[in-house]
Parts: C-alpha cells; structure tokens; sequence
C-alpha cells in the first residue's frame, strides 16, 4: 500500500468560501453565481436568520434546470435531523454526497461534478418578516472531474389522498436512468406504505416497523409525523439506490388515517452519462 500516493491523490473535501450573495433583503430572492469546474460534496448557507419558517425556499440551478428546490425547514427539520448531521441555527446544508455511507463509491455517488462551461447559481429567498437577513456560503468540493455522470436532485412533489385508508399515487418518471436515493411522506396520517412495480412488490412496511428498520444501529433518526421511504438505509447508497423502471407502473399504495394534502420531499438521481455509451 502506497500510503504516501493516498494521503496525496485520496478522498479529501476541502473547504471552500464561495462568492457574495447580491439582492440579500427581506422579502428578496437572493442570488449566488458559484465558479464552476469543482465536484461539490455539499453546498452550506449561513445566513442570520434562525427561523426556518423565513427561509421561504433554497433553489440550485445547473444550466437552466433547477435541480434542488427546499423550504430551511425541509434542510433543518426533516434532512439534518434524519441524517444525524447536526449543524448550528441559522445553517443550512444541501448535501450532495452521502456522508453517512459505508463504501467511498456510495459516499460520492451524488456529488454535484461541475464542468467549467457549466453556469451554477444559488437563489435564497427570504420571508418578508425576516429582520436585516445577512447570507454567505461555503462548500466542501474535491477535484474537478471530466464527466458527469450523475446530477443529485432533491425537491417536492404533493399528493393528495382521497379517502381514509389505502389511496395510490403512481410515481410520474418510470425509466432505467432515474434513481430514489430518499422520499419523505411529511404526514403523521401516512400508517402503511406498499411499492408495487409493475405487478411485484418491493416494499412494504407499516409506519411502526418502517421506524423501527430505520432507527436500528443508530444511522438515522426517524423525523416525528414523516414516513421516510428509504432504500438505502443500511449504508449502500449506491447499491441500494432504488430504480424506477417499470413497464407499466411504479405505484405506491399508501394507507393513511385521515385525507388532506402530504408534501413528499424527493431526494434522487438522474443518470445522464453511461459508460458503454457509443
């Protein structure tokens, strides 16, 4: 073992200052233009305002495509207290890579690979009750790569369940090159949860024994009044990510006690380089 060839060439986020935010105000929609060309491990925004509920929404757009779109209560409230990665009031991180897994593969699987002609920017917008907001952002980046091979996303998507009981919701992207890493059922009603591809099943859990697979060992720490659909629990994130073909449909059949609205927070990945590629 060359461990001298490790120490220099091995896995090392480096901590990185990035540049001023502009339009930083009450009321505003912050913007960062980040310098591209860097493979991002996690994006840190440190901002004044500790109340979760004023930091209205954290975007990321790669060349056009928004591909993070969280409220500071998804990153503080579900995200950061889910993972164990606990940070300070008023911090708020977009983790790319998975800190958390067990293999360096499943650790940098959804890395955010920039390329030097991409464009990359970061909007914060802030609650008009928001008091003299201040932001800044640092990031965790290693080298830059030359291909991209995946792009990290994580967003929100609303179902809607219309009677007591079992209700359906087929997840809308069913192809090979699409990718769960995590979804986050924000409900207390949610009791069961069935995934059916196609005619098989691949999950089902209650929410009792879905929080007893998931707080075991310690990794994880179930959010009150969320059912966390998580394939990868154990620790291979890149084995365990779980893929969304189906010829037909990918349903998932949930039970819940009572109807009203749930907002599902999506963490996934898109393949968009393959390597047997012509």
């Amino acid at each position: 073992m060359d461990l001298l060839a490790i120490a220099v060439n091995g896995f090392k986020p480096t901590p990185q200052e990035l540049n001023n935010f502009q339009g930083v105000a009450a009321g505003q929609r912050a913007s960062l233009q980040i310098t591209p060309g860097a493979t991002f491990c996690m994006i840190e925004l440190i901002s004044n305002i500790t109340n979760v509920a004023h930091i209205v929404k954290i975007e990321v757009e790669l060349n056009g495509q928004t591909i993070v779109n969280v409220s500071g209560a998804d990153l503080k409230s579900v995200l950061e207290v889910y993972t164990k990665r606990s940070r300070s009031a008023g911090r708020y991180v977009i983790n790319f890579f998975n800190p958390e897994a067990k293999t360096l593969n499943s650790m940098r699987v959804g890395e955010l690979v920039t390329l030097p002609s991409d464009s990359l920017t970061v909007y914060v917008t802030f609650h008009a009750s928001a008091v003299s907001p201040t932001l800044r952002a640092r990031a965790l980046v290693t080298p830059a790569q030359p291909v991209r091979r995946f792009i990290p996303k994580i967003f929100s998507v609303n179902i809607d369940p219309s009677v007591v009981g079992e209700n359906h919701w087929s997840y809308p992207v069913k192809t090979g090159s699409h990718f769960i890493r995590r979804l986050h059922f924000k409900s207390a009603n949610v009791t069961k949860l069935q995934v059916f591809r196609d005619d098989n099943k691949v999950f089902h859990a209650t929410a009792a024994d879905n929080q007893e697979d998931l707080n075991e060992g310690g990794d994880n720490s179930c959010v009150a009044g969320v059912f966390h659909f998580d394939p990868a629990h154990i620790g291979y994130q890149l084995e365990g990510a779980f893929a969304t073909i189906a010829a037909r449909d990918l349903a998932f059949k949930y039970d819940v006690s009572a109807t009203g609205g749930i907002s599902v927070l999506c963490e996934t990945l898109d393949q968009v380089y393959f390597e047997n590629a012509a």
